[in-house]
């Protein structure tokens, strides 16, 4: 059955990525970790031809931008099971779907629909500093870090934290705070329950928040926040 599974991996992996990587291990008593890691080189000097989409999406998304023309995809599985086997079993049918179109420059992740309370997810992406990203998480926590292009993220149940960003943010959630610094350009951020905090940025800067604080330091250009149920400094 591993020689069928390695076969089969060769043969999609030109078609979803240049590199598949994956790791099984126990991590303590009735625990098991499965990383998968997926990597991808970018063609297109365009920015408006390069763009990462993740959707259904169950955990946390960390996005960095870097230098250089490769995207990195680490999948995170933490997996509860009495037994290992059942555990690998859970690892191989649960993870998500990554996948390049053909010849293009967008990368999508759509995550499964299981309801099994016995995974975590946790994603950790690497793009090219230049990119259009738009992630959604229902169940976790959004990081995006020294990214240029055009930014849209949400999240129903997690922080924001947004740092050394650069183009067009929209940015939302529906239960966690919002940290926005070091950014530029036209950046709206909005929560239904949390404080937002905005340091160090310039540009239109929109802060919304309908249950908590709005924090603001060190801001230049066209500012425009709004609370309901909380205070404003």
């Amino acid at each position: 059955m591993k020689n069928l599974f390695a076969i089969a991996l060769f043969i999609i992996q030109p078609v979803i990525a240049q590199d598949i990587l994956e790791s099984f291990d126990l991590d303590g008593a009735n625990r098991f970790t499965g990383k998968t890691i997926y990597r991808f080189e970018v063609e297109s000097e365009d920015i408006s031809e390069r763009s990462l989409i993740v959707n259904k999406i169950k955990g946390d998304i960390s996005v960095q931008g870097s230098i250089g023309r490769e995207i990195v995809i680490i999948e995170k599985m933490k997996i509860k099971s009495l037994s290992q086997r059942k555990a690998e079993k859970l690892f191989e049918e649960h993870k998500s779907k990554v996948s390049r179109p053909s010849k293009a420059d967008q990368f999508i992740i759509v995550g499964t629909d299981s309801k099994s309370s016995k995974i975590n997810y946790s994603y950790k992406i690497e793009v090219p500093s230049h990119f259009n990203l738009n992630l959604y998480t229902s169940s976790g926590d959004l990081n995006c870090d020294k990214i240029t292009g055009e930014i849209k993220c949400q999240t129903s149940g997690g922080d924001l934290e947004l740092a050394g960003l650069s183009g067009r943010l929209e940015a939302k959630t529906s239960g966690g705070e919002i940290t926005l610094e070091d950014s530029q350009g036209s950046l709206n951020v909005s929560t239904s329950g949390g404080d937002v905090e905005i340091r160090n940025s310039e540009g239109v800067v929109v802060g919304r928040t309908s249950g908590g604080d709005i924090e603001g330091e060190n801001i230049t250009g066209d500012l425009n926040v709004r609370t309901s149920g909380g205070e404003i400094e």
